[in-house]
């Protein structure tokens, strides 16, 4: 198409103007999609009859399976699917140039229509099972079912984005997607972009040195790395470096905090009064700190970079697509303790030159590459090679 402006059919389980669904991806796709000038109607599981039959469909389920887990890998759950999308597409009498869906392959197997499908998720199914604990015990039958629907899906794609080389590769070795119909696209911070101050106000905020602020931001602290987290700050302060630690999203598992330790459970970024306060946290502190044990991509490091934070992470799933060693921060094994990463971080902090530089290749990082309109233009380039 000429113009490159494009009617799309959005298709998602979860409400997409919702900023907690799937950490605000949903929310902050459809946005760019419609910030490049695309017709974009959004579809969702959503009203009293789909929410029943998904009711129904669970209690079925349970009457003869004890894995939770494994409904989102059953069979009849995407016929349901598939027909509740097909008719709503059909009765929508619209006419769309195609189809997209963020981390919808459950809604594709058995959706009937020929119009062509975008589809983007962080990882596989194949990489989930073998990657996250929790899915070691899986049965023969859910493998077979969730790897159907992912193959299927991947197989009717025109085109498959994803934002690690690590989910990319995945996708063209497990399921035998085409090379040139797999693309990786950097997600972007989920910030609106008025949220996030200037770099010159941002460091204004960051001259004084007389304490390191360290932030930690995850929904588990196990395994987000909290134990590591909290040891690392606990070494710092003992070697004479004053840090803080505060822990956004989650809370550990003892409640005798010290004083350099401050844990918030939660903030909803839907509230903009807590939208603010989140964004305050990263704006006045210096350094990220997440030592993921599994991470797809990362998002919060994407977030992290938005505000100049260097950033420092564990070599493991997506994250290398997001944190560079030595440019704007660094990758630790999974096998280093708190006091390696200790090391690091006072290493960074006693060095105002390194600091500075990390600090800004983050940011430029963020303003290139990790950030939504860079996204949505790259998307808005690859449709027009596919469509």
């Amino acid at each position: 198409m000429k113009n490159s402006k494009y009617k799309i059919a959005y298709l998602s389980f979860f409400d997409p103007n919702d900023k907690k669904s799937n950490s605000g991806i949903q929310y902050y796709m459809q946005t760019a999609l419609h910030d490049n000038g695309n017709l974009v109607d959004l579809y969702w599981a959503s009203g009293v009859l789909v929410r029943c039959g998904l009711k129904i469909l669970h209690r079925i389920y349970s009457l003869s399976h004890n894995n939770a887990k494994e409904f989102y890998s059953w069979t009849p759950l995407y016929k349901f699917l598939g027909l509740y999308f097909s008719i709503r597409l059909f009765f929508s009498f619209k006419k769309y140039d195609f189809i997209f869906t963020s981390r919808g392959s459950h809604l594709i197997p058995y959706l009937k229509s020929k119009l062509p499908l975008i589809y983007t998720s962080d990882i596989t199914f194949d990489l989930m099972v073998k990657y996250y604990n929790g899915f070691d015990n899986v049965s023969a039958k859910m493998k077979e079912e969730g790897d159907f629907k992912e193959h299927s899906t991947i197989q009717r794609s025109s085109l498959c984005i994803y934002p690690s080389k690590w989910a990319a590769d995945s996708a063209i070795d497990y399921y035998n997607a085409e090379p040139n119909r797999v693309v990786v696209i950097p997600s972007g911070a989920n910030f609106d972009i008025n949220d996030i101050p200037a770099s010159h106000i941002i460091s204004a905020n960051r001259s004084s040195k007389s304490i390191c602020n360290i932030l930690f931001v995850g929904r588990d602290w196990s395994v987000k790395g909290g134990d590591i987290a909290f040891n690392t700050v606990k070494i710092l302060n003992e070697q004479g470096i004053r840090s803080t630690l505060t822990v956004i999203g989650c809370k550990p598992p003892f409640n005798d905090y010290p004083s350099w330790f401050k844990v918030i459970p939660n903030l909803d970024k839907n509230i903009s009064e807590q939208n603010q306060v989140l964004s305050n946290y990263f704006v006045n502190s210096h350094i990220f700190l997440l030592p993921t044990r599994h991470e797809a991509f990362g998002l919060v490091f994407a977030e992290a970079c938005a505000y100049g934070l260097p950033v420092m992470g564990t070599d493991t799933g997506g994250v290398p697509t997001i944190v560079v060693n030595d440019h704007n921060g660094y990758l630790f094994d999974l096998t280093d303790e708190a006091v390696v990463y200790a090391d690091r971080i006072a290493n960074i902090w006693k060095d105002e030159t390194t600091y500075a530089r990390l600090s800004h290749n983050a940011r430029m990082h963020y303003e290139k590459v990790l950030n939504w309109k860079a996204w949505g233009e790259r998307f808005q380039n690859e449709i027009q090679r596919v469509i």
